[in-house]
């Protein structure tokens, strides 16, 4: 995939876990807006990492991004990703990794609108 595709990924996933959450609250299936929400944050880090050509790993955690992110454009450092509770995204950890609480994924989802805005704006202006 490319950047371009990577961001239309990630806002794809940005929506689903956006409708997932305006759900009333007891219909909420948290599992599944923490999985989406954790899958855009990814895609809309390794879109932006595609789009500037830096180099990451497919591996690469949500942490790691985020630091090649910040050594890329300063500007990464104003996102707390200390808010990700279940910062493990990978294959190999994520069944055992996500967010308990509605509170819990609405600071991420915070992180990703956030995150998104930032990135395409970032892109809108370079066009």
């Amino acid at each position: 995939m490319n950047a371009e595709q990577k961001l239309e990924k990630a806002l794809d996933d940005y929506c689903f876990a956006h409708e997932e959450l305006m759900r009333p609250e007891e219909d909420v299936v948290l599992l599944s807006a923490c999985y989406s929400v954790k899958r855009a944050i990814r895609g809309f880090l390794e879109g932006y990492l595609d789009s500037v050509h830096a180099g990451f790993l497919p591996g690469d955690n949500l942490e790691t991004l985020m630091q090649k992110c910040i050594m890329k454009n300063p500007d990464f450092l104003r996102f707390n990703v200390d808010v990700l509770q279940c910062k493990c995204d990978s294959a190999a950890c994520s069944a055992k990794s996500y967010c308990m609480t509605m509170d819990q994924v609405k600071s991420c989802m915070d992180l990703m609108s956030e995150l998104c805005e930032f990135i395409l704006g970032l892109r809108v202006r370079h066009t």
